[in-house]
């Protein structure tokens, strides 16, 4: 009985790896088995009285909940008994939950609930007295700004509903009482009207824009249309006698237009600019910017004119535009045109690996010996570093790569001290009932008042308790880079090794791509809906799981990580068959789409520039990433395995880079 209570006690959530390492037992410092045995009463006793309140048992609670005081989630109880009694709190016991907790983040979620119940519920005297914009949503916002209006407090009113209205995206319904105030008020100018309309249009938001029209001033709804029209018909702003007039709604039409026609076709919009320039007066400010975006798009059309060099600004005045510049060269390995607008960057961005690496790329191709020499001496440079860049270095010098692992060991008494924080126990206990959002809260806002030290040994002990992400995370926040251990664990490897068996794929791309993706955290949703470990896109989990013959009951089926690793690794195996067994461009048809990544395909450049030539900057640094992530986890494992495959090159241009042996040859 006693083996199995301590079992329950410190689960684990996920077996931190197949062989844990030998040493300092992490997971032995999480609870000792005596206190164990009495936590796990306290467990128990805890989900009993969080029940009592959420039945409304709440008096009974109070009768209880001293034996739990010092419970480390004693203060989540009194959090969930406010929460069930929002009618009945009080600003003074706000205040005083803020004191008895400040080393949770409850008191900001506590106020939070509060506030959305006082304008839910139109309480708007409090509301209008308590307000606080760090604990407001879009909601909440109008809300307040009703209250104003139900004070009396005009002025005030009127200029936070300003606020609101100034806004290129839909506002919540709650702000249709005071947007109503407000314009009966005569608050809402021809201006104003105009403002988030031309807003609405800049955001995309074509239906928000159609429906303010109805606000604008009838002398302005021609304009409006035609702004319209061009919002959905870029190419018509190339009819230069139509939108001849120039006032700064027009020009504001204009040049929103021409962004929106670079995107199809830079060339024309960049051609379009140029005629609009002579005839209407734009600031100098609404001209650089404006070339500045087309300039970015010229640099993306490999197979066009180079017009990117003829745009009339010094490209000095933005980074991202030299950069633009650089990747069009490489495209085009005009290496020379390469040396030259490296030479235009800020010194710090200059000296970054990215641009010495191919500063170097840029001097083997020269004919002169001393060129080529320095070049060999910056990758002897990069090729110390582990970055994708020194890895690649390394390949071109025929060097072993250099991992730098420095695992870390701990006095017990410092670890001990870290795990006896009470953040750190209420975050092992949120864990240990099922919370996981709370316990990840908990865990940010006590480790981020930590040293690094202690940041570092608070990585550690999620570690020891499979909570590789917050793991993860603590390392980042501590700046530990070498302890690869923690940085790259191998969680879930049964799971990883029998589905990457079962589809052909390599076992360190799976865990690389889950690492890049997630960082092993299971419930993890992106902004776009992609949901588990991998990161799947409900579409794509139900076209998989189709295709495979696997039933998914429920949504939230496919973010178990058993089903998330089995569907991942499916996809994984289709895009790596789909692009001939090349890990580098099913990476970007993972990240961007496979229809991105066909489209994008280039055999003709070598694969190094394709790489860094891709149009997407986060499907870029996503494929770089997800190639060193691969090579970490083959050495994690034991294995050799280069950065990029031969055969990975081969799908590309010939000198993707050039090899090492040619180029000292030269160089003697």
């Amino acid at each position: 009985m006693k083996l199995l209570l301590t079992l329950l006690l410190i689960p684990l959530l996920a077996l931190a790896e197949d062989n844990p390492r030998r040493g300092t037992n992490w997971s032995d410092a999480a609870i000792p088995t005596a206190e164990a045995l009495n936590r796990y009463a306290e467990r128990k006793l805890y989900e009993e009285l969080k029940r009592l309140i959420q039945i409304g048992q709440h008096a009974r609670y109070a009768e209880r909940r001293v034996a739990l005081i010092d419970y480390p989630l004693y203060p989540y109880l009194e959090y969930t008994y406010h929460a069930y009694r929002l009618s009945r709190l009080k600003p003074e016991q706000l205040r005083e939950f803020a004191e008895n907790w400040p080393d949770t983040p409850l008191p900001r979620l506590l106020r939070g609930s509060w506030l959305r119940y006082l304008g839910i519920r139109g309480n708007w005297p409090m509301l209008a007295q308590h307000y606080d914009p760090s604990h407001s949503n879009d909601t909440l916002a109008c809300q307040y700004a009703n209250s104003l209006y139900r004070t009396g407090q005009i002025e005030a009113a009127h200029s936070a509903t300003a606020r609101l209205w100034l806004s290129g995206t839909s506002q919540p319904d709650a702000c249709d009482a005071p947007f109503k105030l407000w314009r009966d008020a005569g608050q809402l100018s021809s201006a104003m009207a105009w403002e988030r309309f031309a807003l609405a249009l800049e955001a995309n938001q074509y239906k928000l824009a159609s429906y303010l029209v109805r606000f604008l001033h009838k002398d302005k709804r021609g304009l409006a249309n035609r702004f319209r029209e061009v919002h959905q018909r870029p190419t018509r702003i190339r009819s230069f006698k139509r939108y001849a007039a120039d006032g700064e709604q027009e020009r504001r039409m204009i040049l929103h237009a021409l962004r929106r026609l670079a995107r199809k076709d830079a060339p024309a919009a960049y051609n379009a600019l140029r005629t609009y320039e002579k005839s209407h007066a734009f600031t100098a400010a609404e001209l650089r910017d404006t070339y500045v975006y087309v300039g970015k798009r010229l640099a993306l059309d490999f197979a066009g004119e180079a017009l990117i060099y003829d745009v009339p600004i010094d490209d000095e005045t933005d980074t991202g535009l030299i950069e633009a510049r650089l990747r069009y060269a490489l495209r085009q390995q005009d290496w020379s045109e390469v040396l030259v607008s490296l030479h235009r960057l800020p010194q710090a961005k200059a000296d970054s690996n990215r641009w010495r690496y191919w500063r170097a790329r840029a001097l083997l191709e020269s004919e002169e010996n001393a060129d080529r020499a320095s070049g060999i001496g910056v990758l002897a440079e990069l090729a110390q570093l582990r970055s994708f860049y020194g890895f690649l270095a390394a390949d071109l010098l025929n060097q072993p790569y250099e991992f730098g692992h420095e695992p870390k060991n701990f006095a017990a008494d410092e670890i001990e001290r870290v795990r006896l924080l009470p953040g750190i126990q209420r975050a092992f206990e949120l864990l240990a009932t099922d919370s996981p959002v709370h316990a990840r809260r908990q865990w940010q806002h006590t480790t981020l008042s930590l040293t690094p030290r202690q940041q570092e040994i608070a990585a550690h002990t999620a570690r020891s308790w499979g909570w590789h992400e917050r793991a993860i995370r603590s390392m980042i926040d501590a700046e530990a880079w070498n302890d690869l251990e923690v940085r790259f664990p191998l969680a879930y490897r049964e799971a990883f090794t029998y589905h990457s068996t079962r589809e052909n794929i390599p076992l360190s791309w799976a865990f690389a791509v889950t690492r890049q993706e997630s960082a092993f955290m299971a419930d993890a949703r992106s902004s776009s809906g992609a949901g588990g470990l991998m990161q799947l896109m409900p579409a794509t989990a139900k076209l998989v799981a189709g295709k495979i013959g696997l039933k998914l009951v429920a949504k939230t089926q496919v973010n178990q990580p058993e089903t998330n690793i089995r569907l991942g690794t499916t996809y994984l195996g289709q895009m790596l068959r789909r692009f001939d067994n090349n890990r580098i461009v099913a990476s970007a048809a993972y990240n961007a789409g496979p229809a991105r990544a066909a489209r994008w395909y280039d055999a003709s450049v070598p694969l190094d520039i394709w790489i860094e030539t891709m149009p997407f900057s986060e499907t870029r640094d996503y494929v770089q990433n997800v190639a060193v992530f691969a090579a970490i986890y083959a050495e994690r494992m034991g294995e050799q395995q280069p950065l990029i495959y031969a055969h990975e090159y081969s799908g590309f241009a010939p000198g993707s880079p050039p090899t090492l042996r040619q180029q000292t040859t030269q160089a003697k």
